[in-house]
């Protein structure tokens, strides 16, 4: 799973704007303003000598961050932070694209190729996907929202993965160390195969937080299958 970044000149060209001169980008005829993380910032074509236009910069913000218009000048004057810790919604202004202000966090994942932790928002496309591909192989996911996103700050610390909560969702399963972790607000079954299709165990758990240990099974990679009620997740564990 890759994450987008925004372009270190496109960074820099918003907090570089107390000491830099440049054209201010507008949308449909008003100042832009984005939200980037925890920052809110007027956005500026300070770089533009260099190839960055307002138009690449807004569309930037769009794809990544969140664009506002109406953001009062004064809420931006915080030192030389420029923005950062000022939210451009609670400071007056008025969402017009990017990312939803109001989406949700459906957990927190450490993909296996990531030092750090990132949020599955609700409003992606496949949110749902992300949720059951961070779920299964060397992933670690956590049923809540990252402490502060992108910085290595995981739930329950970075190499451990905190109890779910059986309020996240009707049926949630994690894989660590060998074990399947099941929250389920009702009795689900587990069902274990291997890559023949061969089943290897089956059992019932009850409702709530449920550990399945599977050390007792080979060296090898299996594919597990929760059921309870309308809804299933496949999950994939390498057992070494």
């Amino acid at each position: 799973m890759k994450k987008k970044f925004l372009s270190a000149l496109f960074l820099a060209g918003f907090v570089s704007l107390a000491w830099a001169q440049g054209e201010n980008c507008q949308y449909n005829g008003v100042q832009a303003y984005c939200q980037w993380g925890t920052g809110c910032f007027t956005i500026n074509n300070i770089y533009a000598n260099e190839g960055i236009p307002c138009a690449t910069l807004i569309a930037d913000c769009i794809s990544d961050g969140m664009l506002y218009t109406g953001v009062p000048s004064s809420a931006l004057n915080t030192g030389n932070n420029h923005g950062e810790g000022v939210n451009c919604g609670a400071a007056g202004g008025t969402w017009q694209a990017g990312n939803n202000p109001n989406r949700t966090s459906l957990g927190c994942c450490k993909w296996d190729v990531e030092t750090q932790c990132w949020d599955i928002w609700s409003d992606a496309e496949d949110a749902q996907q992300q949720v059951t591909d961070c779920q299964g192989g060397d992933n670690q996911y956590w049923a809540a929202k990252c402490p502060n996103e992108g910085t290595g700050q995981c739930p329950g610390g970075t190499n451990s993965i905190a109890t779910p909560s059986s309020t996240a969702a009707n049926l949630n399963v994690l894989v660590q160390t060998g074990s399947l972790h099941i929250s389920s607000v009702r009795e689900a079954t587990v069902q274990l195969f291997d890559v023949s299709g061969k089943q290897m165990l089956s059992e019932k758990v009850p409702s709530g937080y449920s550990v399945v240990n599977l050390k007792g099974q080979k060296v090898g990679v299996y594919f597990a299958v929760i059921t309870s009620g309308s809804h299933k997740q496949t999950v994939k564990v390498t057992l070494k």
